[in-house]
C-alpha cells in the first residue's frame, strides 16, 4: 500500500515537470521553425524583385534578337512548318494620311488633306543565317507621287564572331533614335528640326554596311556597339561626291534602374567629305538619352532628348560650329490615349547665326495597335521671319503584321 501512495505521488510531483520540459522543447522547436520561415520568406522576396529587376532588361534584349530567335526555331525539325509556309515574306501596306493648316505662305499640302505616305513593307527569312526586309515608300511630294526604295537590306543573323551580326543593303544608319524611326514609327506628326536640319528632312537612309556587336560585360548590361560605312550622295550630313562615304559609329547602353524605370544612353558620330571640296569634312555627334517609367497610377511615361554638335570645315572661311536638339514628354493618360508635349531648337549645317525654337504639344489615340489618331499643334520662332502656327490631324493605319506604331 505505501509503495503504490508512493508511486502516485511521483506521478503527481513528475508530470508537471515533464509537460513543462516538454512544452519548452515545443517553443524552441516553433521559434527555430520561425525564423526559418521568416529567412525562406525574405529569401523569396529578393528572388521576386531580382527576377522584377532584370524582367525589362532581358525583354529587351528578346525583343532585340527576335530575328535570330525566329531563325533557329525555323531550323528546327520538329517545327512543323512547310516550306512554303517559312520562304513566304510578311507583307504589310503602312498607311500615313494628314492635314496641315499653318498661317505662314501657303505651300503644297498645306490647308489641305495629303497622304504623306504609302510603305510597302516585305519581310523574311533568307535561311538559317540571314533575313530580308525591304521597304518600299509612295510619297505625294509637292503634288506630285513618287515611288522610291526606302529602305532594303540582308541582316546576317549567324556570324563566325558570337555576338556580331552584319546588314548590308540600304537602310537607316544607327545615329541617334529618331533618325531610325519611320514616320509612322514616330510618337509625334513630324521629324524634329534638329534631325530634319543635320540629317534630312526625313532623316537619312543610305545603301551601306553595318556592324552590331553585343558587348559582354559582367554587369550583365545590354551594351551594343555599331560601326557603320553609308554612301555620301544624297545625305545633308556629307554632301559630298557620290563615291565618298560616310563612317558612323554608336555605342547604345540599357539600364534597368528599377522594375519599373529604365534608362538608355546613346553616343553617336560621323563623318564625312562635304561639299565645300579640297578635302574639307564634316563631323556630327550625338547623344541621345531616353527614360521611360511609370509614376502615376501605373501609366507609362516616357522622356527622351537628343543633342547634335556640328562642325563643318570650310577652304577660304572659319569652320561651321552649330548645334541642335530636341527633348520631348510623352505620358500614358488611359489604356488608349497619351498626351505629349516636345521643345526643339536647331542652327543650320553651313550657319550658326540664326536660332530656330519649336514647341510643340499633342494626344494620340490607339484606336488599336493597327490604327492610331493624332493632333499636334507647333509654334515655330525662327530669328529672321515671323513666328508660325501650325495644326497636325494625322491617322495612320496598318495591313499586315507590321505595326504603325508601337502599341501601348
Amino acid at each position: 500500500m505505501k509503495k503504490f501512495i508512493f508511486s502516485i505521488l511521483c506521478v503527481v510531483l513528475l508530470c508537471p515537470r515533464a509537460y513543462a520540459d516538454e512544452l519548452t522543447e515545443l517553443k524552441t522547436m516553433f521559434q527555430k521553425m520561425q525564423v526559418e520561415m521568416n529567412a525562406m520568406a525574405q529569401r523569396i522576396e529578393q528572388l521576386e524583385q531580382e527576377k522584377q529587376r532584370q524582367s525589362a532588361q532581358k525583354q529587351h534584349e528578346i525583343d532585340y534578337l527576335q530575328d535570330r530567335v525566329d531563325q533557329l526555331e525555323r531550323a528546327d525539325k520538329g517545327t512543323g512548318k512547310s516550306l512554303l509556309s517559312t520562304l513566304n515574306p510578311e507583307v504589310s501596306i503602312i498607311g500615313d494620311v494628314v492635314y496641315k493648316t499653318t498661317d505662314e505662305d501657303e505651300g503644297e499640302g498645306d490647308n489641305d488633306f495629303n497622304a504623306r505616305e504609302m510603305e510597302l513593307a516585305f519581310s523574311a527569312n533568307v535561311d538559317t543565317y540571314a533575313r530580308g526586309d525591304v521597304v518600299v515608300a509612295i510619297e505625294n511630294e509637292d503634288g506630285n507621287t513618287e515611288v522610291a526604295l526606302e529602305e532594303g537590306y540582308l541582316t546576317l543573323l549567324e556570324t563566325p564572331l558570337d555576338g556580331l551580326q552584319a546588314k548590308v543593303g540600304k537602310f537607316r544608319p544607327f545615329f541617334g533614335k529618331a533618325n531610325r524611326m519611320h514616320l509612322h514609327q514616330l510618337p509625334w506628326v513630324d521629324y524634329p528640326l534638329a534631325v530634319q536640319n543635320f540629317l534630312g528632312e526625313e532623316g537619312v537612309s543610305e545603301a551601306g554596311v553595318s556592324l552590331s556587336y553585343l558587348i559582354p560585360n559582367p554587369a550583365d548590361i545590354f551594351s551594343e556597339l555599331t560601326f557603320e560605312a553609308i554612301n555620301n550622295g544624297s545625305t545633308v550630313l556629307g554632301g559630298g561626291e557620290e563615291n565618298e562615304t560616310v563612317y558612323l559609329g554608336h555605342l547604345k547602353n540599357f539600364f534597368e534602374v528599377t522594375p519599373d524605370t529604365s534608362l538608355e544612353l546613346g553616343i553617336s558620330h560621323a563623318f564625312g567629305k562635304n561639299d565645300v571640296g579640297d578635302g574639307a569634312d564634316t563631323f556630327l555627334t550625338g547623344v541621345d538619352v531616353t527614360l521611360n517609367t511609370r509614376l502615376f497610377d501605373n501609366r507609362r511615361t516616357t522622356s527622351h532628348t537628343e543633342v547634335l554638335l556640328n562642325k563643318r570645315e570650310q577652304v577660304t572661311e572659319n569652320d561651321v560650329d552649330s548645334w541642335g536638339m530636341f527633348t520631348s514628354l510623352e505620358q500614358q493618360l488611359t489604356d488608349r490615349w497619351w498626351a505629349f508635349g516636345r521643345y526643339d531648337f536647331s542652327q543650320m549645317p553651313t550657319a550658326s547665326e540664326v536660332d530656330t525654337h519649336a514647341y510643340s504639344v499633342g494626344l494620340t489615340f490607339a484606336q488599336s495597335e493597327y490604327v492610331f489618331w493624332r493632333a499636334m499643334y507647333t509654334h515655330t520662332d525662327n530669328e529672321t521671319s515671323e513666328d508660325v502656327n501650325t495644326v497636325w490631324l494625322q491617322m495612320d493605319f496598318s495591313i499586315g503584321p507590321h505595326k504603325p506604331h508601337a502599341y501601348r
